[in-house]
């Protein structure tokens, strides 16, 4: 009996102290699983947040493409237009070197014009013999007596005596002298034709304008005056005598 008694005694102890090794390898266990419980959250969230960084990356790289995508699109656009740009400035210079021939040709026909009206004023400018000769035929009383004058020829006297005013007098003196000419006619001219007597005056007027100025530009008017005022009055140049 004693002896079953020691056995289960060192049994008894041999349980106790087996459980007191098993309990403090469960709290070592538990100790461990806590770690490593705290580790894989830590792991856990690391994880997490490279995910939300890896989506927030594969975003912008999106968004990256989109804008390449855009800006090669913008620079075709670009190519595209510099092409037409350089077409139309091609077809503009061309138009200029037209434009400029063009330009050329009017300033050779202008200066060709210029020349002819140059050569028409000197044709149509008074000559001071023949002047001098009508003034010469006043003093030797070969002209016809004003009074007896008829109203064409009264006319074409008066434009005679207004161009010889005009060559001979300047400034004051010759506005003075032209309008007692005017006056003078004036009762004779109210009976020429109306048409020739407006050239008439227009003629006289005309040329005391552009006399001292040398216009080429007067010369056509002049001519134009001169023969509807002898028109009117069925007179040619040879006849008037100038």
């Amino acid at each position: 009996m004693a002896k079953n008694l020691i056995v289960v005694m060192c049994l008894s102890l041999a349980m106790l102290a087996s459980c007191g090794t098993d309990k403090k390898n469960l709290e070592k266990a538990r100790t461990e699983i806590s770690d490593l419980t705290a580790k894989n959250q830590k792991l856990s969230d690391a994880n997490g947040a490279l995910a939300n960084e890896k989506s927030a990356l594969t975003q912008e790289v999106a968004q990256l493409k989109d804008q390449n995508l855009a800006k090669v699109t913008e620079l075709d656009h670009l190519k595209k237009n510099l092409s037409e740009l350089l077409q139309k400035n091609e077809a503009l210079e061309k138009k200029a070197d037209q434009a400029g021939a063009a330009v050329a040709q009017l300033k050779k026909q202008k200066d060709e014009l210029t020349a002819k009206i140059v050569e028409l004023n000197k044709k149509a400018t008074p000559n001071p013999d023949h002047v001098n000769k009508f003034e010469g035929s006043d003093e030797q009383g070969q002209l016809v007596n004003e009074a007896n004058l008829s109203p064409c020829d009264a006319l074409i006297q008066y434009m005679r005596k207004g161009r010889s005013i005009i060559e001979g007098y300047k400034a004051e003196e010759r506005k003075s002298k032209l309008d007692e000419v005017r006056t003078s006619y004036a009762a004779r001219l109210i009976e020429a034709p109306a048409a020739g007597r407006k050239a008439a005056i227009e003629w006289v007027k005309e040329l005391n304008r552009s006399w001292d100025r040398h216009q080429d530009d007067a010369t056509p008017r002049l001519v134009r005056l001169k023969n509807a005022a002898l028109k009117a009055c069925g007179k040619t140049a040879a006849e008037a005598g100038f």
